[in-house]
């Protein structure tokens, strides 16, 4: 059976405030979290920051539909693991192909350090292929 790392609800919230006192002096105008596991944590952080919220995929006619958002606003764009990095990293080269992007900023409430290829602006915990599968709450078919 390959290892697993729990996370709590509890230690959610906490990642999720963590990132909102630095998103604070950012002076953040929404938040984006990618579809399906940055849904989650995006939709917490924009209820402790008060700021619109939106879901996006990392598809071209997503950032597209959010081309206006992105040229005009200060946008956090979430997501709860950046393993590879392979998904931020198409969210940003999308951006930066479709937009003119005022100001993004990319967080994420872990980071696997040992194999990413894409460093978010801010995050709450690293870890490394031998933590194994990180399990967030909502995931609760796996």
């Amino acid at each position: 059976m390959q290892k697993e790392t729990e996370v709590s609800w509890e230690q959610v919230t906490e990642m999720c405030k963590s990132i909102c006192e630095i998103a604070k002096l950012m002076n953040i105008d929404a938040v984006i979290g990618i579809k399906r596991g940055g849904a989650i944590p995006a939709g917490i952080i924009s209820y402790i920051l008060n700021k619109e919220l939106h879901i996006i995929e990392p598809k071209e006619q997503d950032i597209i539909s959010y081309a206006n958002l992105i040229n005009v606003y200060k946008v956090l764009i979430v997501d709860d693991i950046v393993d590879t990095g392979r998904t931020m990293k198409t969210v940003n080269e999308l951006i930066n192909k479709y937009t003119k992007p005022y100001n993004v900023y990319y967080a994420s409430l872990y980071v696997r350090a040992d194999i990413t290829q894409f460093l978010p602006h801010i995050f709450t915990k690293t870890c490394t292929l031998s933590d194994g599968y990180i399990r967030f709450p909502w995931e609760v078919n796996k």
